[in-house]
């Protein structure tokens, strides 16, 4: 997978290596009109050619040269020495000469039956394809100082070097397409602003040397090439060329061109200090409806910060406080617990993969989620308009749990259901008990309280207390208990069953003489259509839950309770004195 601007020109390279039937047109395609435009064009767009190598004989090579360089000042066709094939250079060679001081290194650029070269010893490729003697392969490098100033690396599966962007999404910098992933050519393509930035860093240009070869279709091989006419093109003060046509029959092209960054001085901040070009739609303030914990009521504020002031500077301004809460329907978090992959939803906070996180959030009585106004605005101005959709005036004020802790700069009081029980999984994992295994990829930090009281929220949640904590229990473990206390059991008994029987054997009395919430996990998992099909009975039961917890969230709150004193009844018994 390479980007759709990368697509488009190895698109449009395969449309200009496609000879015309028309015999007009094809006089024209010989001349390389659509190669030269081609090259003419990227230069405008978004994704730039760095390297070619096609079948066809369509050769092009990217350098970076000082613009000071003297060889610029003859314009373009004074560089067109350089080879324009990727496969011709090296970044360095040793040399020795009895002249100099022995060994030294050497930039060369070596191009088959033109002679050799030495680059001036500032001007380097930035993409090289390297191939050894006796194997037919080639690897395709981009040079070292581009890709560590670009923070880019190489991601197989997007055949791109590539990098996190502010949105915690993948951005592929330089793109690559060969033959052997059935491409029609080798391209390398970069992205434009990029590579304007490392241009103006190191006050440089990039030189792109060309070379077309094109011919009839039906051209013989015993075709006479000595009969052609030699035209050199200088129009163009960047982009110059020379043409060998032979009119209806072949066309050899040859020049370079010198593609200079673009960058204005706000740009180039931008990229240096954001990492990206900002739109000037970002600098527009959302608006939220907020708790005014200043005034009462509540009010309108923006993500401006003069539109709201903090505790040391209230006199002359009756201005909201930065710390006035935000109320959001839950839905809000669908989006975030659906992507994994980008977005690590905690119990109070959330982090986006490589790019931006909401440093705190709670819920309050009413269910809604509660964010300070100062928190929203240090997230993406996407991210705002997002949330500005399910915003909403308070339904309740914050939890008395976050009122001790953010503005009373107290410990909470007593600890959430979800807290005990995490804390005692996180205790067996440090101890590393051998009746019970952690057997999840994640961390507890990935059970959440469900809060948008949707089923498929609430099943991920309790298939989660299945897996991580029912499936943990090792089978032969507690058998060997059963054995040592001379209790007799079914081998076809599970984890579970071999509990009940392991606790009272250890002196540990099970209240109700059976795990009934370690049971409740299991039966919940099968009716939530987790791992088999619902059906009427798995209704009936979820409308059941539901009438006496009145909420998904609820019941799984009194579950987290339930499973994590019994998980304690469990590790005393299984716990050896």
């Amino acid at each position: 997978m390479v980007s759709f601007e990368h697509e488009r020109l190895l698109e449009s390279l395969a449309n200009a290596e496609q000879p015309p039937l028309d015999a007009p047109e094809l006089s024209r395609w010989l001349r390389g009109e659509r190669h030269l435009k081609l090259f003419r064009d990227d230069t405008s767009k978004s994704e730039l050619a760095l390297a070619v190598l096609s079948p066809a004989q369509t050769l092009v090579n990217s350098f970076v040269v000082p613009s000071d360089l003297p060889e610029l000042t003859g314009g373009p066709l004074q560089l067109m020495k350089w080879s324009p094939n990727p496969l011709h250079h090296d970044a360095s060679t040793y040399a020795w000469s009895w002249d100099v001081s022995g060994v030294h290194p050497v930039h060369t650029n070596d191009e088959k039956q033109r002679g050799t070269f030495d680059l001036p010893p500032a001007v380097s490729p930035l993409v090289f394809f390297r191939s050894m003697e006796g194997d037919d392969s080639v690897s395709r490098e981009v040079a070292q100082d581009f890709i560590h100033s670009a923070g880019i690396h190489w991601q197989r599966e997007r055949s791109a070097f590539s990098r996190i962007d502010f949105r915690g999404d993948w951005e592929d910098v330089i793109s690559q397409s060969t033959r052997e992933q059935s491409a029609p050519a080798d391209l390398f393509s970069v992205r434009r602003d990029v590579l304007d930035l490392h241009l103006l860093a190191l006050d440089a240009v990039l030189v792109r040397v060309f070379d077309f070869v094109l011919r009839r279709p039906s051209l013989p091989s015993t075709f006479d090439f000595s009969d052609h006419a030699v035209r050199q093109v200088t129009d163009e003060p960047d982009f110059q060329y020379r043409e060998m046509v032979n009119a209806g029959n072949f066309g050899l092209i040859r020049g370079a061109q010198i593609v200079r960054p673009r960058l204005s001085a706000q740009e180039t901040e931008q990229l240096v200090k954001e990492g990206r070009l900002i739109d000037p739609s970002e600098s527009e303030p959302v608006e939220f409806i907020v708790q005014d914990i200043r005034n009462g009521g509540t009010a309108k504020v923006s993500t401006d910060p003069r539109t709201t002031t903090n505790y040391f500077e209230t006199a002359g301004n009756s201005l909201p406080f930065e710390t006035s809460p935000a109320y959001f329907r839950p839905e809000v978090l669908a989006k975030y617990k659906a992507n994994s992959e980008k977005y690590e939803v905690f119990e109070d906070h959330i982090l986006c993969r490589g790019g931006w996180w909401l440093k705190s959030y709670s819920a309050n009585a009413a269910g809604q989620i509660a964010v300070y106004i100062c928190d929203l605005r240090d997230i993406p101005h996407e991210e705002q308009i997002y949330w500005k959709t399910y915003n909403q005036p308070p339904k309740a004020g914050l939890s008395a749990r976050v009122i001790q802790t953010d503005f009373e700069a107290k410990l909470p009081q007593e600890t959430t259901p979800r807290e005990r029980l995490v804390e005692t999984v996180e205790r067996w994992r440090a101890d590393k008990v051998g009746w019970w295994r952690w057997r999840l990829s994640g961390s507890t930090n990935d059970l959440a309280i469900p809060r948008m009281e949707n089923r498929r929220e609430w099943s991920d949640a309790v298939m989660w207390l299945s897996s991580g904590i029912v499936e943990g229990f090792v089978v032969k473990d507690i058998r060997r208990v059963l054995r040592e206390e001379g209790v007799e059991f079914d081998t076809e008994w599970k984890s579970i069953k071999l509990l009940e029987q392991s606790l009272p054997a250890r002196g540990v009395l099970l209240p109700a003489g059976q795990l009934e919430a370690l049971r409740e996990v299991n039966e919940c998992r099968v009716k939530s259509g987790a791992v088999h099909a619902v059906g009427r009975e798995a209704d009936e039961f979820i409308k059941g839950l539901l009438e006496e917890h009145n909420s998904y969230r609820a019941h799984f709150e009194s579950l987290c309770d339930r499973v994590a004193k019994e998980l304690i009844l469990v590790e005393g018994a299984m716990t050896e004195a």
